[in-house]
């Protein structure tokens, strides 16, 4: 059993990285800030007691802490999680969570979907950044803000569902774009202002979406163009054209129905 004294701001990287004694840890509220796989390793740690809300958790900060984790492999603290040790490549958030830590899939290089629940409202800064192979995140009407550069690093994202936030609440362009392409793809989970904003963000934009569409390869996404009659007869012959030669036949085929 360990606890850290008031005024500590910052754990660093590895502090108590294979510590396999320790089972308890009592952290200070003047924390700020957990160093990467700051508690990695520490196999015996089944508790471990935060403040509220650590603005900035590197990678890693509790792998390997089995202990902790629960039968889906989720390490949750007082609602919020902080990580999943599955490696699964499809991630579902259990239902029930409050929100997910700044950090919290940092870094992890296997997954590729995920997916939060409705209970989620609060998604702290870079929690899904560096995920090399991360395409989709769905995310929760709830949510209706994100921390600072959720996504940061994860260059192969393609969709993002938010029907809680409007495209220009993401900072980076790629992220707006992969935020309309969610909406595109999943038009029926949005409502109200969040709608009429990506309706009007995608129509001025429906050439750099559709063609994004395209090259990713999503059907769904592609559909909205067709469904709601956007192209002009110039504008369809060019993203059939660009369909055949990307060899996404699916879509060759939506746009010939």
């Amino acid at each position: 059993e360990a606890a850290v004294p008031e005024g500590v701001a910052e754990i660093g990287e590895k502090a108590f990285f294979n510590c396999r004694r320790l089972e308890k840890i009592m952290l200070p509220k003047t924390l700020k800030r957990l160093g990467a796989q700051a508690f990695a390793s520490c196999q015996a740690l089944a508790e471990c007691h935060l403040p509220q809300w650590i603005g900035e958790i590197e990678s890693g900060a509790f792998d390997g802490c089995e202990a902790m984790a629960d039968e889906g492999g989720f390490i949750v603290i007082d609602g919020v999680c902080f990580g999943c040790l599955g490696q699964s490549g499809e991630v579902h958030i259990p239902d029930g969570i409050g929100a997910i830590a700044s950090g919290a899939f940092r870094g992890k290089q296997e997954y590729r979907k995920i997916f939060l629940p409705e209970s989620v409202s609060r998604v702290g800064s870079h929690a899904f950044a560096d995920c090399p192979a991360l395409k989709h995140v769905s995310l929760s009407t709830a949510v209706e803000d994100l921390g600072e550069e959720p996504f940061t690093g994860s260059e192969a994202l393609l969709t993002i569902a938010a029907p809680g936030l409007a495209p220009q609440q993401f900072s980076e362009e790629r992220c707006r774009t992969a935020a309309a392409l969610g909406f595109c793809g999943e038009e029926k989970r949005y409502g109200g202002a969040v709608a009429a904003a990506y309706t009007a963000w995608t129509e001025a934009n429906k050439i750099k979406l559709l063609d994004a569409a395209i090259d990713g390869d999503l059907l769904q996404s592609a559909s909205y163009f067709t469904v709601h009659s956007l192209l002009c007869e110039a504008e369809f012959q060019a993203a059939l054209e660009r369909a055949q030669q990307q060899k996404m036949m699916e879509i060759v085929a939506l746009l010939l129905e």
